[in-house]
This record gives structure tokens, sequence and C-alpha cells, in this order.
């Protein structure tokens, strides 16, 4: 008896786990400085809150269309509106059980077994496994510190084959917290045009957590006739602090909305039917929570980046969007804590500070540190 030889192959989320065991360590009475998770500590809205009160009063407790109820697709469309200045159409999109199930959905009516994806190094920790779970296989485009942990027009060229069918693209990223420019965007967007065989999942999760008075850039923007062939994956967890509601969405033409549909159809069914009201009224109602959200995370961003100077051997970069720090430590490397793994377990065991050790995401001499943390 055994399981099958792709899950065997699926390796487990480093960030949960060390979230996981930082949280085991507080719930024993032990103090533990937390930059692991990719979580905001503030609470969620109380106005979006209230709205799921009000539906969990009225019994708004049914099962609901598959990619969600009418107003709420509405409200994705209204905000793509607001905040993309695109026009979409309801049928465009999809309501999902966070950001990663609408990602899933779509690698899995994309792909085909031994078809390539591209993905940018360092990558979210996700990426590479869900490409492997839908019988893709990741290909990865290797960036470096020294040149802003960005790919260039060439690299992307060079990196495409005639098995290539997706690229990932996450700006800002998780975990270097990098964004790319327009300027950047329309060089990359070349090459993409020149390849209509390629589709672009843009994993625009952090949109709305660019700091220094930057402005987020998709794709579309500066490449709409990339449209037909780009798949947007978003939610409200970063921007609304609302992780566990599990409210994502994706934006796509409608061919593709319709196979996602379907997968998750016979998958999960809709999300959650009170999330849906609380997601709607977080969506159309004043922003004004996001702003005060992006204000106190660049706050705290420059407060790490001071703290940071004071560590020697250490290099970084200056993120623009996301909550993330990702320091190269490759000189703490040493005998005793050869790899980032080991570090990180030395620096919870010994200091009690918990971060994500840099294999994660493909970069192994490096730590994530996340800021979505007081500042106490």
């Amino acid at each position: 008896m055994s399981l099958n030889k792709r899950i065997q192959q699926i390796q487990p989320s480093h960030t949960l786990a060390v979230a996981a065991n930082a949280k085991k360590l507080q719930r024993a009475g032990i103090p533990v400085v937390d930059f692991s998770a990719g979580e905001p500590d503030f609470d969620t809205p109380e106005h979006i809150k209230a709205e799921a009160i009000n539906a969990i009063k009225a019994g708004f407790s049914k099962y609901t269309d598959v990619a969600g109820i009418p107003e709420l697709r509405q409200a994705i469309v209204t905000k793509m509106s607001r905040d993309y200045h695109l026009d979409f159409r309801p049928e465009e999109t999809i309501a999902t059980n966070g950001g990663k199930q609408a990602l899933f959905n779509a690698l899995s009516v994309l792909i085909d077994p031994q078809d390539e994806v591209l993905i940018q190094t360092p990558y979210w920790t996700s990426y590479p496994e869900m490409v492997s779970l839908v019988g893709g296989i990741p290909r990865f485009m290797q960036t470096t510190l020294k040149r802003g942990f960005k790919i260039t027009p060439e690299q992307l060229k060079r990196s495409i084959t005639e098995r290539t069918k997706v690229l990932i693209f996450n700006s800002p990223s998780n975990p270097t917290g990098v964004s790319y420019t327009a300027d950047e965007l329309k060089e990359l967007s070349t090459v993409l045009i020149k390849n209509k065989n390629i589709y672009i999942v843009s994993d625009d999760i952090y949109e709305q957590l660019v700091y220094d008075s930057k402005k987020f850039t998709s794709f579309l923007h500066v490449a709409p006739e990339l449209r037909e062939r780009m798949i947007i994956i978003n939610g409200l967890s970063k921007a609304y602090a609302m992780t566990g509601w599990r409210i994502g969405y994706s934006v796509a033409p409608a061919f593709i909305t319709l196979a996602m549909a379907k997968f998750q159809g016979q998958t999960t069914s809709n999300i959650n039917s009170i999330a849906q009201k609380g997601a709607v009224e977080a969506l159309t109602s004043d922003q004004a929570c996001v702003k005060e959200f992006r204000e106190r995370f660049q706050q705290r961003r420059d407060l790490m980046l001071s703290l940071l100077k004071n560590i020697p051997n250490i290099e970084y970069i200056k993120p623009d969007g996301a909550f993330y720090l990702f320091p190269d430590f490759s000189k703490y490397l040493t005998t005793n804590h050869p790899t980032s793994v080991a570090l990180a377990d030395y620096l919870i065991e010994k200091a009690r500070v918990a971060v994500v050790p840099g294999s994660a995401f493909g970069a192994e001499s490096f730590l994530r540190l996340s800021y979505a943390t007081s500042q106490e």
C-alpha cells in the first residue's frame, strides 16, 4: 500500500511549518519574536465583520453559485475598475478559497503533463509544488540581489522553449518585496507578445501594498494585447487583514474562468457564503482601512531597515512592496549551521527569533523576515 508518486514528491510548506513552530512555543509560554508569518497582525475592519454578522443573522448559509454570488463577482469588477482602471465583466471572475486556490485552479486548467512553467527565483514556496501537482515541470529563472531580484527580457527569452505554457509572475514579490516598474514590464512584454502560446498567471496579492508613493503596475497596463492570455490572481487576505476568511479570486478571459469554475465545482464548490458577504463589503466600501494598513506597513518596513543596519556582514535591498525583507546571511553560514534551515533553527532555538529559511524560496543563503507583526 502506498500513496501516489506525485504527492510523495511534494514538499510541505516551510512557511507554515515555521509559523506553527513559533505559535507552539508561544502557547507553551515561551516568548518568541516572530518574523515568520505572511499574515497581517491587524484585526479585520469592523464594517466588514458587521456585514458577515448580518449575513449570519439573515440566515445566509446555503450553497451559492460555484463562482460566487453575483454581488461579489460584480464587486470584483468594481475593484478592478477602481484600482486597475480596467474594465471586466462578472463572467470573467471567480471567487475562490483564498488566492492559493485561484492559482491552483488556473494551473489545473492550463497545464498538461510535461508542460513547462517559468518561475522566477526567489519564488513563493508553493509555486513549484503546485506546478508539480498538476503534472507540469517548473523551470526556474535565477535572479540575484545585485540585479534587484528581477529577470531581464533576455533571460526570459532564453528560458522559453517549445514546451513553455505558463509564466508565473509575482509583483510585489514574496519573498523579496520587489516590484517591477512600468518600463520593466513593458520590456518583458515584448518577449511575451512574440510568444503567443504562453499564458501569464499574475499573482497580484500584494498589489495594494506598494510604498514610497509608487504605483502598482500590471502587464495589462503596458501591454493590453496580452489580455486574452492573462490570469490575474488576487484576494483579500493581505490588504484587508482577512487571512482566515479564505477569500481569493481570479480575473481571466471568460473561457478560462468557465473552465476554472467547472474544476472548482468538482472540488470545493462555492466559498463560504457568509465570507462572501463580508468580501462584498470589503471591496465596495470606503478603502480607508487599506490606506491605513499600507501606511503602517511602510512604517514597520522603515523600522526593520533601520534595525538591519546594526547587523554586520549582511546584504539586502529596500523592498518597495509586500511586507518582507530578504537579507543575504551567507557570511553567517558556518560549519555549525551550514544551511539556511540550520541557521533558522539556531535562531529560534537560541534567540527565540522565528524566520523562514531562504531555501524555501529557492535562495539558500537568505532568510525571509516578515514585518507583518507588531512593532513591540
